[in-house]
């Protein structure tokens, strides 16, 4: 069963009231949020995708892991450049919003910086590792 309600887009394996994949437009069509429901309960594990005029923005979030696990994660790109961030969030984090700087995802505890061939490595514990990638 599927159905559109406004902006939103859903997809159901038994019925309204149970499992539940929802994809929510973003502006128009400028990203999509999604979440997912299981027999009737929401959970909060969501997706969401912002593209903008030279990459894009996006987060994951699952719900659900044990405590401490990392469960949410930040990716950012420009170009050649690209941020990923990984963190354990007890709570749903808030959703992305158009102006997102290319670094949002140094928020992270722990994240990896790529621009072209330097890597740049920032662990739990604040350590930074510059690397440069080999050539092709």
């Amino acid at each position: 069963e599927m159905g559109v309600e406004g902006n939103v887009i859903w997809v159901s394996r038994f019925g309204l009231d149970s499992d539940k994949l929802t994809a929510e437009m973003i502006d128009g069509d400028k990203g999509l949020f999604f979440t997912y429901s299981e027999r009737g309960k929401t959970l909060l594990d969501h997706y969401e995708f912002l593209p903008t005029p030279s990459g894009c923005r996006s987060q994951f979030y699952y719900d659900g892991l044990p405590a401490g696990k990392v469960n949410h994660y930040l990716i950012a790109n420009e170009g050649d450049r690209w941020v990923f961030g990984f963190m354990a969030t007890p709570e749903m984090p808030d959703r992305l919003s158009d102006d997102e700087p290319l670094d949002f995802p140094k928020s992270a505890s722990l994240w990896v910086s790529v621009d072209g061939d330097q890597v740049l490595v920032r662990t739990e514990d604040g350590e930074e590792t510059q690397l440069t990638m080999p050539p092709e």
